[in-house]
């Protein structure tokens, strides 16, 4: 694997030698194409992923040995001290020229673990994280809601972080950004990006940061196009992205989930006396288009990307979400999505799976990547 450059960015400028030291010879034996973690446990036990898959990271070079472990009782400590310091709670990010490494804390009852992703310091351009041009053509108009759903470490945050620089690029927007934390600092050819970090957690949480409804109010007043809303995590959240959408800007945001159906169903559950009937029918009005993403291999480890997407004006996908009984609401959907096809500006399972494949990605892995309910019919 290829050296990447050394740690040094205004964010790294407090880091010590030492630590500069341990994370160059991180980002060294990382696979960048790979979309690569590094697990870090108190327990000493250095860990990668790649296709999912955890391996040990054994003899890298003066940081672990033969077995995958800190070859020094107390260097756990100090990568903690200076990657995380006394905000235990809080992702950090450190930035290179051309790549950026972001630090998860995690205390659990048997002890602490640091989770360690390295990806590039700018995002991709949209035709390598969609690498379809009619879906691309499409959202570049969008107006509305674009949601981005997926299972972790599925490439949500990268595909969206293209698209706001398409949007910008594309249309000449300004496009503003509440992220916690920003996770790619983006500079379109066109257009303007306003990027701000915001606890989308909690506000009270740390001492000086500002909440959602605050940083919306302040945002609003400042010209803007089009707003990028990080991830949905609570009801606060979510009723600002269909508030927004609901005037029919473009709106973007991203939810974790197993599946498109698994997305609308957590996007319109019940929370804080809000009615599931109204929730449904404000989100089959506003919304834009769904995509669904994941990543596939090919036999090298290269990823390719898996996309569903599903206009949100296809009118059996909407029905569904509007007026579909709860118990069948599952069903409806993942119908609608099954025929919703190129001529009505849809990527079903089928499609997704056949783009994969001709993208190189092997079957197993496409198939892996698709939700349970949408995979073609293909024999294994």
């Amino acid at each position: 694997m290829g050296k990447m450059e050394p740690i040094d960015s205004p964010s790294a400028q407090s880091l010590d030698s030492e630590a500069k030291s341990i994370l160059t010879i991180l980002l060294g034996h990382h696979n960048i194409s790979r979309y690569t973690d590094i697990h870090i446990s108190s327990t000493g036990i250095v860990k990668f992923r790649s296709r999912h898959i955890l391996s040990l990271a054994t003899n890298w070079e003066q940081l672990t040995d033969v077995e995958g472990k800190l070859r020094h009782d107390k260097q756990f400590d100090m990568i903690w001290r200076v990657l995380v310091g006394s905000e235990e709670w809080r992702t950090r990010i450190f930035r290179t020229k051309n790549y950026q490494i972001r630090v998860q804390p995690l205390i659990g009852m048997n002890g602490k673990k640091l989770a360690i992703r390295v990806q590039p310091a700018a995002p991709p351009a949209i035709k390598e994280t969609l690498r379809l041009q009619g879906l691309i053509d499409r959202l570049a108009v969008s107006s509305g809601l674009v949601l981005v759903c997926g299972p972790i470490g599925s490439g949500k945050t990268t595909t969206a972080a293209s698209l706001v620089a398409h949007w910008a690029s594309r249309r000449a927007l300004h496009v503003a950004t509440i992220e916690d934390p920003v996770e790619y600092l983006i500079t379109p050819s066109g257009g303007e990006v306003t990027q701000i970090n915001c606890n989308l957690i909690s506000a009270d949480a740390a001492p000086n940061s500002l909440g959602l409804k605050q940083v919306l109010s302040r945002l609003l007043r400042g010209d803007i196009d089009a707003l990028f809303i990080g991830e949905i995590r609570d009801d606060e959240t979510r009723s600002a992205v269909l508030d927004h959408a609901a005037t029919r800007e473009p709106v973007l945001t991203t939810l974790h989930a197993g599946s498109i159906a698994d997305a609308i169903l957590r996007l319109t559950k019940q929370q804080g006396g809000s009615d599931q009937n109204s929730l449904r029918l404000s989100l089959s009005q506003c919304l834009d288009t769904v995509l669904y993403v994941d990543m596939a291999f090919t036999d090298a480890g290269v990823p390719v990307p898996v996309v569903i997407a599903i206009p949100g004006a296809f009118q059996p996908f909407r029905n569904a979400i509007a007026e579909a009984p709860a118990k069948t609401l599952n069903s409806q959907i993942n119908q609608a999505i099954t025929s919703c096809s190129a001529a009505e500006g849809g990527i079903n399972g089928a499609q997704a799976y056949e783009a994969a494949i001709q993208a190189g990605a092997t079957r197993d892995s496409v198939l892996a990547a698709l939700p349970p309910d949408l995979r073609p019919g293909v024999a294994r």
